[in-house]
Parts: C-alpha cells; structure tokens; sequence
C-alpha cells in the first residue's frame, strides 16, 4: 500500500493530481469500514508485490503496513476514506494522513469491491470539469493539478470520477495498484 502511495505522490509531480492547499476532511468523515485483516498487494500489471495489513482506528482513519516481497522492507502509512455523496457506496475519495502537520492533502479514489479489495486510481486533472471551489493550474511544465477548495467539488468531481470508472468501456480502465484480502494459503505460503 506505501508503495502505491508513493508511486501516487511520484505521479504528482509529473502528471495532473487533485489536491487541496487545506485539509478539507477531519475526524467525523473517514468512513468506518471493517477492513482490518491481513491483504496482498498487486501492482498495475497484476503482479503480487507485497503482504499488507490493515488496522482500522477508533476515529475510522486506516493504519497499513506493508512489507515489500522483494526486498522485506516495511513501511507504514495512514489513509482517510471518505465516501462520495450520492455514489454507490462502494467508491471513495482518499486520503493521505500519514503527516499529521500538512496543511493540504493529495487526493485520489479507491474502490472497495465486493470481494473486499481495494482498487487505488489516479484521477486525472485534465479530465475533472470546471466548477466552484475548484481552481486548475495549467503550467506547461506537468499536465494541469487540480487545487479544490471547497468539499461540495471534490465530492461533484469523486461523483464524476465514479460514474467514469463504474461505467463500461471498449478499453480496460485499471487501477494504479490493488490490495485483496489474504487467503489462507497466501500466508501459509510465507
């Protein structure tokens, strides 16, 4: 899950993102999801990549550790899951809470299938439609960033992003990474 994140913040510089220059969500809005258990991360091609585990706090923010296959190193991360007004439930604005002194936070949408895995996806900027309380940076060096400044647009554009993502298209849309609850024979295997 951390290497997801931080291959979202990698992303971020160099493609269009949402953010925000303020924290927008606090205490009260993280959805409470009982996602704690052990999951096995893959990334965008499919491949499994690592084992997490999730802890779900009392005030609903996400604690994920997560150790890599590869080379065994463990990182950790904390993430607010926000349900999106007027969605299916099952898609969520996301956030990293990892810093707890940021003055703004990176915003980007998991999908919690029915199966109880997480899809991670990157919105793109350049798709998100004009509206109030978002302001679009075009700087010809990186694709434009979205700075949202109010909730009521970054629910409107979570709306338009799970609308976009839920509907069927002649090309595969896939996640940027994938965290699926463990089976019994993951973790016997290791």
């Amino acid at each position: 899950m951390v290497r997801i994140l931080l291959a979202l913040l990698a992303c971020c510089s160099l493609a269009g993102c949402w953010m925000s220059g303020e924290r927008i969500f606090q205490d009260g809005d993280w959805a409470h999801l009982d996602l704690n258990g052990d999951y096995t991360s893959y990334g965008a091609n499919g491949d499994v990549e690592g084992r997490v585990v999730l802890r779900t706090r009392a005030n609903g923010l996400i604690e994920s550790t997560s150790t890599d296959l590869d080379d065994g190193k463990v990182e950790h991360s904390v993430l607010g899951l926000v349900p999106i007004e007027g969605g299916s439930g099952s898609y969520f604005l996301t956030v990293d809470r990892m810093d707890d002194t940021a003055e703004g936070d990176l915003y980007f949408i998991t999908h919690l299938t029915e199966g109880g895995a997480l899809e991670l996806y990157w919105p793109d900027c350049g798709g998100t439609p004009p509206m109030d309380g978002l302001e679009i940076a075009h700087d010809g060096i990186v694709d434009d960033v979205c700075n949202f400044s109010s909730r009521a647009a970054l629910m409107r554009a979570g709306l338009e992003a799970e609308r976009f993502l839920s509907a069927q298209h002649i090309v595969a849309v896939s996640p940027l990474g994938r965290i699926a609850p463990a089976d019994e024979d993951d973790l016997e295997a290791e």
